[in-house]
């Protein structure tokens, strides 16, 4: 039995000398594991496609266990992500975010789409709109409310409206938003206090990328 899916990269394990195991974010089944069978022959036509952050349109067999990724085509690159160190530390936090909060299959449409524009957007971006936590912030408001954690109990009156105004509007359209990098790294904080306090854990990725942010600064 096969079946279609759109779908993005999390991560990748490579489990023997030609073989890769994906983790997936597809927009119908939600989060879940692929085996590719060849990826890391030098040869083989999928090796192009497997990136961090790809999105593309692959055909699947139903395992017994696992999946196996058959085909698949590549939908748009993130080439301007690559070259940049503020860019590719932000696109393994996101990632990285996705595949511990992106677990409910019932929200798979919405997570998919979410982590879609999130990435379609860091491409686009200068390293200059992300300095300032902007568009990291966005996306913590985002995922926290997507997965209904978000608790603005904890929240002054001053980030309750912050927080609205990130839900009501586009990603692209955060950037315009007029804050003091103080309001802004505050309310981070507070945020990613919560999705630390949530997992249970610091994640590495996240470390990483607030050095280097705090070395652009």
């Amino acid at each position: 039995m096969t079946y279609k899916e759109f779908v993005i990269i999390l991560k990748q394990i490579k489990i023997n000398e030609s073989d890769k195991l994906l983790t997936l974010l597809g927009e119908k089944k939600g989060r879940f594991v692929a085996i590719v069978k060849g990826a890391q022959r030098p040869t083989s036509k999928k090796t192009s496609i497997i990136d961090i952050g790809a999105e593309f349109s692959a055909m699947f067999a139903k395992g017994k266990n696992i999946d196996l990724l058959v085909d698949a085509k590549r939908i748009g690159y993130l080439s301007n992500i690559n070259n940049s160190l503020i860019k590719s530390a932000l696109l393994f936090y996101i990632l990285e975010l996705a595949d511990k909060f992106f677990i409910d299959a019932s929200r798979a449409y919405k997570s998919f789409t979410l982590l879609k524009q999130t990435l379609n957007t860091l491409n686009k971006l200068s390293e200059n709109d992300l300095i300032d936590k902007r568009f990291l912030l966005a996306f913590l408001v985002n995922i926290l409310t997507l997965e209904g954690i978000l608790d603005e109990n904890i929240l002054d009156s001053k980030n309750k409206k912050i927080i609205k105004f990130i839900q009501k509007y586009e990603l692209i359209d955060i950037l315009k938003l007029k804050l003091e990098n103080s309001n802004i790294n505050n309310l981070t904080n507070i945020l990613q206090k919560q999705i630390d306090n949530f997992l249970h854990t610091k994640l590495k990725s996240k470390e990483y990328l607030f050095n280097i942010l705090v070395n652009h600064n």
